[in-house]
């Protein structure tokens, strides 16, 4: 299993190791409606999770809280390393 978070202020979207969310918070954690501090430089925002159950498959997010969801409408797209570089291009 694969596992991103993705921020919803600055869309951000990082690689998460499994076995570091174990060991931060247990074995029956659910990262189902789960949320962190986005650990972008500067940003104050807050990230979910996406899972793919193996590279080249869709990613699905891991909201099912409809509130929570219907948030999602208002956040910037992801941002990827590839994005902030070129954008530094045209700088």
């Amino acid at each position: 299993m694969l596992v991103r978070s993705q921020c919803r202020r600055c869309g951000a979207l990082m690689r998460v190791e499994l076995a570091d969310l174990v060991a931060r918070h247990g074995e029956g954690w659910s990262l189902i409606d789960a949320q962190e501090r986005c650990r972008m430089v500067a940003c104050d925002g807050a990230a979910f999770y996406l899972a793919a159950p193996t590279y080249g498959a869709a990613w699905r997010i891991l909201i099912e809280d409809e509130r929570l969801r219907e948030t999602l409408a208002d956040a910037p797209p992801p941002m990827t390393a590839r994005v902030l570089v070129k954008g530094a291009e045209g700088r």
